[in-house]
């Protein structure tokens, strides 16, 4: 890459550090007096945990995504995700 101020050129190296496991919600909310269909349910579900699985092969983690819990509150149902990375054998 090059700096388009000075011209030259620079290498970018990006470094993070990944836990061996980290939790996600997801909310979904329902208007008052509707219900959720099941099968939107599920694929919210698998959607989020696909979208996650795909960031992390972006940056070569290899990960299992867990539902760690499920619960509704006021019209809101709540999905907590369990991100685990998997050890390279």
């Amino acid at each position: 890459m090059k700096c388009p101020e000075c011209k030259k050129e620079f290498d970018v190296n990006l470094k993070y550090s990944i836990p061996k496991e980290s939790r996600v919600s997801m909310a979904l909310t329902v208007k008052k007096g509707c219900m959720f269909e099941a099968e939107v349910i599920g694929e919210q579900i698998a959607n989020l945990a696909k979208l996650i699985n795909s960031v992390a092969d972006n940056v070569k983690v290899k990960t299992q995504v867990f539902v760690e819990k499920i619960s509704m509150k006021d019209g809101e149902l709540i999905i907590d995700y369990l991100i685990a990375t998997k050890n390279e054998e």
